[in-house]
């Protein structure tokens, strides 16, 4: 049991390591962004909406599921 968990272990390592770092040992970043309705400042019922484009950069690692084996309880 203690080596398949280490081998589980191992495997996660390499998952971050492959999926998460380019060959620089930089982290893969992820760019995208979406557009959001801001209303005026003073009254929302009658100020016309401002469309707003907001850019993001994250981590790939935020965004993919990193695959962990749990050890058995």
């Amino acid at each position: 049991m203690i080596r398949a968990s280490a081998m589980a272990a191992n495997e996660t390592a390499q998952f971050i390591n492959n999926v998460g770092f380019d060959a620089k040992n930089q982290a893969r970043m992820v760019k995208f962004s979406y557009e959001s309705a801001e209303h005026g400042e003073a009254d929302q019922t009658t100020t016309p909406e401002k469309r707003v484009v907001t850019n993001v950069e994250v981590p790939l690692l935020a965004v993919v599921p990193i695959p962990i084996c749990s050890s058995p309880r």
